[in-house]
């Protein structure tokens, strides 16, 4: 175990971990506040799906955040995508050109091929609690599916450790700035689905089949169904390949 402070946050680093969003949902956390490891034996994924790690390949960090320490500009459910936008940004000054780009709302992907997630869990006595999960150094075979990778697959090399400083002080810099508009439009930028036909599986099972026109300032996605706008603020989004 090892602790780490930098002027916005504390990086506790665990040996080992079932899931460090459980860490940071359970204990004694302030705003700011991180944990992470290499070695994740529990971790989930949105919508309680399981996230399987294998022993030192990939990144897990939870952060804490509280609700009135952030910026009221900020709302709660841009917060999962500004976390994505931070790992976009922090890949891409390692690996500039590489076709790194975020699908909505929370992963992040290598080409057409997931290679981190985001889960954001909220309560009010537990307050914000923004878990990401890398893929650093898997082999093909080590992936449970066919549609993941791993940032080692595709030539990156970035220690655990370092990619974990960089988020946190990627994110703090996002989350934290009051040039709303500029924000929004940095996020903007990184969605790799402006202008692509999507299908979007709904949490009550209906389907939107359009065109992705915008992300609104909320978070939510805006799809053109042929006949009018529909504004979705959770669903699968499932698509051909992105625009770069």
């Amino acid at each position: 175990m090892e602790l780490r402070h930098s002027a916005v946050t504390s990086l506790l680093w665990l040996d080992t971990a079932e899931s460090t969003n459980a860490v940071v949902r359970d204990g004694n956390f302030r705003h700011g506040d991180a944990v992470a490891t290499v070695n994740q034996t529990a971790g989930r994924g949105r919508i309680g799906r399981q996230w399987l790690e294998v022993p030192g390949r990939g990144l897990a960090i939870s952060l804490k955040l509280v609700q009135n320490e952030i910026a009221d500009t900020v709302p709660l459910t841009l917060v999962p995508l500004v976390a994505g936008a931070a790992l976009v940004d922090v890949l891409d000054a390692v690996a500039p050109g590489a076709p790194i780009w975020m699908k909505w709302p929370n992963d992040v992907y290598l080409a057409e091929h997931k290679v981190a997630g985001v889960l954001t869990e909220m309560g009010e006595s537990t307050g914000i609690v923004v878990g990401v999960g890398v893929n650093i150094s898997h082999t093909a075979a080590e992936l449970p599916l066919a549609t993941a990778t791993s940032l080692s697959i595709h030539g990156i090399q970035i220690d655990a450790l370092t990619l974990a400083e960089r988020w946190l002080e990627r994110f703090f810099i996002l989350v934290n700035d009051t040039a709303t508009d500029a924000r929004i439009e940095h996020i903007r930028g990184r969605l790799g689905l402006i202008g692509e036909k999507v299908t979007v599986e709904m949490p009550d099972n209906s389907v939107v089949f359009g065109t992705v026109t915008e992300l609104a300032d909320s978070g939510a996605l805006v799809v053109d169904d042929g006949n009018h706008l529909v504004t979705v603020f959770a669903g699968d989004v499932r698509t051909l390949r992105p625009r770069r």
